[in-house]
């Protein structure tokens, strides 16, 4: 997840719809990327977090955030296809990873 330097808050996105999202990377080095690419470097951190860390801010702090945006391609750089099927509703991703809210039963 990408944070802004010496800051707990976390960056969000806007999707092409204008709906807010959390960018989450597979990989460090993606991150690091991402941030590079758009000329960010100073003004934001990389945190690394887990499913477990990311389900609560989801629910707690961050429960506005409508999608996750998957390993995001930077705004202007050019890719084909739909950039959309990265980006799940939030409840979707908390559900692929079966992440209860707290008391929650599971099945």
């Amino acid at each position: 997840m990408l944070t802004r330097d010496g800051d707990a808050d976390l960056v969000t996105l806007r999707d092409r719809k204008g709906a807010e999202a959390l960018p989450v990377f597979g990989f460090e080095d993606e991150a690091r990327m991402y941030v590079l690419l758009l000329g960010r470097g100073a003004e934001w951190g990389i945190r690394e977090t887990t499913a477990g860390e990311l389900a609560p801010l989801l629910r707690g702090p961050y429960s506005g955030v409508e999608r996750i945006a998957l390993d995001p391609v930077p705004t202007g750089v050019d890719c084909s296809g739909p950039l959309d099927v990265a980006w799940p509703n939030r409840e979707d991703f908390l559900h692929a990873f079966r992440v209860p809210a707290r008391g929650e039963q599971t099945i």
